[in-house]
């Protein structure tokens, strides 16, 4: 188990779908857009619930309440 980054949850990854940070080098363009792909990927012992991930992509920070 490990816990969420933002709200402690356990996760199992091997059991749930879940995000897990990375690091890497992302090109950056003057045209900003677009999701671009992330170059030397190294996974890192960092997990996200997906309710959390799921706020983020709303604009939300994970502590926050809302749609």
């Amino acid at each position: 188990m490990k816990p969420c980054h933002y709200c402690g949850k356990p996760i199992d990854p091997d059991a749930e779908p879940c995000y897990q940070g990375v690091s890497g080098w992302e090109e950056h363009r003057r045209s900003g857009g677009g999701t671009h792909a992330i170059t030397g990927r190294k996974p890192k012992d960092l997990w996200c619930c997906m309710v959390c991930i799921g706020k983020l992509k709303r604009g939300l920070s994970p502590g926050q309440q809302g749609l």
